[in-house]
């Protein structure tokens, strides 16, 4: 499968790096995210809660 090697990479990085640092590189490669999806879709991108990223956003 294609996606497997990309997969194992989110994988890792999930497990590697906090959910702070996740959102970081999220902001560093997409830096208008915000304003273009909904904080539950970046949420779940991170592999987190809603409400852990609005207590991380804090």
């Amino acid at each position: 499968m294609a996606g497997t090697p990309i997969l194992r990479l989110f994988h890792k990085d999930l497990f590697t790096r906090s959910a702070w640092e996740r959102y970081l590189d999220l902001l560093q490669t997409h830096p208008r995210i915000e304003q273009k999806v909904s904080k539950e879709v970046i949420a779940s991108c991170l592999g987190v809660t809603p409400q852990s990223l609005s207590r991380l956003l804090r």
